[in-house]
């Protein structure tokens, strides 16, 4: 009886401790041209650790999973953004990892994978440099 009565407080324990942020497990793949970077300082989606945020002209993803992300910005709008964090992995136009996002600069066109956190983010996975 004790052993069933520990089960379900570590059950209910577990449970009380998962995190509210929600995170798509689709990763999507866009090519776009940069607009500009601020840097953020962890400010951010729920516990997501936004270090970045870029700007990308002319990107618009579509579909129904981008409905939310989409609603915040006006349609005539060209400009919409993405978020680095720790997790987001940048490379230059040879390929190499690099540590800096300002490599990206202004008007450079890159591709990248993006996942939805909580409908209204999208967080950058990976972003390649492409000249």
């Amino acid at each position: 009886m004790r052993y069933i009565i520990a089960i379900f407080i570590l059950i209910a324990l577990t449970g009380c401790n998962k995190s509210d942020t929600i995170v798509s497990e689709k990763i999507y793949e866009f090519t776009s041209q940069t607009s500009g970077i601020v840097k953020q300082n962890g400010m951010g989606p729920k516990n997501v650790d936004t270090k970045y945020i870029l700007s990308l002209k002319g990107f618009n993803p579509s579909g129904k999973e981008f409905d939310a992300y989409n609603s915040q910005y006006s349609q005539t709008e060209d400009v919409k953004h993405i978020e680095i964090t720790n997790k987001t992995k940048i490379y230059n136009h040879e390929g190499n990892l690099v540590d800096s996002p300002y490599i990206i600069g202004n008007g450079v066109n890159i591709k990248f994978t993006v996942q939805i956190v909580d409908s209204y983010f999208l967080e950058a996975l990976t972003i390649y440099v492409l000249d």
